[in-house]
């Protein structure tokens, strides 16, 4: 991800282990592979080109965006605060988490480490799709409320249904706003984010085998969701 707030610029580094021996200096014979004991950004100033530093997240890993940018895992809320997601690692093994770095300042929120994993006690493989964030530290949050570890392809994770929580990411706490969503197998649908517009968050939905596609919306001040239209 790319992110430009402040005249800063924050990009994710993944660092990467097993080409080198750090104590012989020689090459290990390891199989390259990433860091995955943290999360780490990196911070530049725009106007002088430099790099400021690294900040990062012990224990916990995975790819923000995911290399989907309309999932909107990594954006901007109307406070200027930015939120960076992630779908899950490389191999699967992470169900998602959800950082903030607030408006002003170019470290970690350390009272936002939301893990999708711990709020869905009890199922077996949560995965965060995509979220909004809707201010008074709430946000909307699709999930895969229960996909099998390691699925592949993506196909057998679409024929899951999705739900869309109401999640408080300080006190971590959460709330089912709608729960039928139907099963998708178009995994580009199922993925594209929320769009937040004039007071509401639009949730598109597309049905499994792309027979029809339909928005529903989210009214942040009265909480009231409705359908708003079938394609």
């Amino acid at each position: 991800f790319l992110l430009a707030r402040d005249g800063k610029l924050f990009t994710q580094v993944v660092f990467q282990k097993g080409i080198i021996d750090t104590k012989t200096g020689k090459p290990s014979g390891r199989k390259n592979s990433a860091v995955k004991d943290k999360i780490v950004v990196a911070v530049f100033d725009i106007k002088s080109g430099k790099f400021e530093k690294l900040i990062s997240k012990k224990g916990e890993d995975g790819v923000f965006g995911y290399g989907y940018a309309n999932s909107r895992l990594c954006q901007i809320d109307a406070n200027g605060d930015i939120y960076l997601g992630t779908l899950s690692d490389d191999t699967f093994a992470a169900s998602g988490i959800l950082l903030r770095i607030k408006k002003g300042q170019t470290d970690f929120d350390s009272t936002v480490n939301l893990k999708i994993r711990d709020l869905a006690a009890g199922k077996d493989f949560p995965i965060m799709m995509t979220y909004a964030s809707i201010g008074n530290n709430k946000a909307l949050v699709r999930i895969f409320p229960e996909s099998p570890h390691g699925a592949k392809p993506w196909s057998n994770w679409m024929l899951r249904k999705m739900e869309v929580w109401l999640v408080d990411v300080v006190a971590g706490t959460k709330e089912k706003v709608i729960s039928d969503i139907p099963k998708s197998t178009a995994s580009g649908g199922s993925i594209v984010g929320f769009v937040r517009e004039a007071g509401k968050v639009y949730i598109p939905v597309s049905y499994e085998n792309n027979t029809k596609t339909e928005q529903y919306s989210y009214d942040i001040k009265t909480g009231a969701v409705k359908k708003v239209f079938t394609v």
